[in-house]
């Protein structure tokens, strides 16, 4: 379930490979959607490095509470695969 301020997509604009997630809208609410492809993304770097380093540290931000989240997870579950034996 992806909260406001949330992204999804972020990877492949960083290692070119497909997209390895998707969303669907539901519920009664308002959704907005905002978009940059890798050709954006690379021309607001040399345009405006300021913004463009700003929305990179916030891409990152979320990247890394991903990769935390999963190391936790992994790491619950070898817990419970050791207590198991």
């Amino acid at each position: 379930r992806l909260e406001q301020g949330e992204i999804l997509g972020e990877l492949s604009v960083f290692d070119e490979k497909p997209r390895s997630a998707s969303a669907l809208a539901a519920g009664r609410g308002k959704t907005v959607l905002l978009s940059i492809s890798k050709s954006d993304l690379n021309a607001l770097m040399v345009q405006d490095q300021t913004l463009a380093n700003k929305v990179l540290r916030g891409i990152l931000q979320k990247v890394t509470s991903r990769l935390r989240l999963a190391d936790q997870v992994m790491s619950t579950l070898a817990d419970l695969t050791m207590s198991v034996r």
